[in-house]
């Protein structure tokens, strides 16, 4: 239950995202013959795809009637990049929000368990319930330091905390989130921290 910063995780997620990937490269079948200008300014004769605007295949040898063949359209293929990028960043955000609630209801199954209880106390009772943010108040929460090793805790990564110090923390904490180490948060899950 390890959170990581990786958005595929599982060989489904590799498959899933390699399904999604492949049906954004050129499948298309309207092609057309254009004249392509070089590196060099050597004029090239490519067939072009009339969706996307990539080059299919190579170049192929010039003929004295290719002279009236249309010039290769830049515009359609950067227009294609463009929609294609924004595919990829919608899917990524879908990925990222699907890992995160998964990691959340992981997170909160394994605060029910009788594992994080016995932690729990583990914590909470050398410090005779005193609360390690402001030493006065009754500690109430063994919180994580860090989610690195959820549920597989070293006991130095929970402080014994009461409410206010836990969720005064955790109202920072969710603005400061760091996806190399914490899960993604976006406001919206019902994610109970501890």
């Amino acid at each position: 239950m390890k959170p990581t910063g990786h958005l595929l995780q599982t060989p489904e997620d590799w498959k899933a995202s390699g399904e999604f990937f492949h049906s954004l490269e050129c499948q298309h079948t309207e092609l057309a013959l254009t004249r392509r200008t070089v590196a060099n300014g050597t004029v090239a004769i490519v067939s072009q795809c009339q969706c996307c605007g990539r080059q299919k295949g190579s170049a192929l040898r010039k003929l004295p009637e290719h002279d009236s063949l249309p010039a290769f359209n830049e515009t359609l293929e950067r227009e294609w990049s463009k929609q294609r990028e924004q595919h990829v960043t919608q899917f990524k955000k879908k990925r990222q929000r699907e890992n995160t609630l998964k990691w959340f209801s992981d997170y909160n199954r394994y605060l029910q368990s009788p594992l994080w209880k016995e932690k729990r106390d583990l914590v909470l009772q050398p410090e005779d319930f005193v609360c390690q943010g402001c030493r006065k108040a009754r500690a109430t929460s063994a919180h994580h330091t860090t989610y690195r090793h959820q549920g597989h805790e070293f006991l130095f990564e929970l402080i014994a905390l009461c409410q206010s110090c836990h969720d005064r923390y955790h109202a920072s904490f969710v603005d400061a989130l760091l996806p190399s180490e914490e899960p993604y948060f976006d406001g919206q899950s019902s994610g109970n921290f501890e």
